[in-house]
């Protein structure tokens, strides 16, 4: 297993917990009390229902466009960032930073995805999955042909605060953020390779003693 090494300081305000993977959707067994989520669509927007209940067929909610359709008045979203279980540690401890080397397709900034789906193969790393809560500000939406009035930039700022760039499949749409001060929340899951305390802690096998025997 990699070593992962932990900060000393102390975590961010940002950051509402670890999740362990023990406790997602595909750990579960579908009994009573461990069920999944059954709601279709599902319209639950917390961080800790969508992770524990949907991390493997999460619906995401309507283009950001939609949801201004919607409701004019809207201004947060949530987004999935996928990074290194290092760099997942790293940010619980202090907040996100924006990528500023190119090739950085949006532009300079920190990017999400729509989908958590859609993050696999997406990322530069793996290891660690991030739902955030982010405030979404004066959005520039762009296309495939726009493309490259963003790339490798950030001349779109201050006129925008966030990039959203609509897929031509939807359930890869992603955007990219200017500031991290517009990333409001966030809970994190580390994958299972990484996940030491699970192990530590006995996490991830059910003993006798803590067995419910009401079914």
């Amino acid at each position: 297993m990699p070593n992962i090494k932990i900060p000393t300081t102390s975590l961010s305000n940002k950051h509402q917990r670890f999740l362990p993977y023990e406790l997602l959707g595909s750990k579960r067994t579908g009994r009573h009390g461990d069920k999944l989520c059954d709601n279709e669509p599902c319209t639950n927007r917390e961080l800790e229902h969508i992770l524990i209940f949907h991390l493997s067929d999460y619906q995401p909610q309507p283009r950001w466009s939609e949801v201004k359709r919607f409701n004019a008045s809207a201004d947060t979203y949530i987004g999935f960032h996928r990074t290194s279980a290092q760099s997942a540690l790293l940010i619980s401890h202090s907040d996100f930073r924006r990528s500023t080397t190119p090739p950085q397709m949006l532009g300079f900034g920190i990017y999400f995805a729509r989908s958590i789906k859609n993050t696999l193969g997406k990322a530069r790393f793996e290891g660690a999955i991030i739902a955030a809560e982010v405030r979404m500000g004066n959005v520039k939406e762009v296309t495939k042909n726009e493309l490259h009035t963003v790339r490798n930039t950030d001349q779109w700022h201050p006129d925008f605060d966030t990039v959203y760039y609509n897929h031509e499949d939807d359930q890869r749409d992603e955007f990219c953020v200017y500031d991290e001060k517009q990333v409001l929340k966030w809970i994190i899951v580390v994958d299972e390779e990484f996940d030491q305390k699970s192990n530590e802690y006995g996490m991830n096998q059910e003993f006798d003693d803590t067995k419910c025997f009401c079914v």
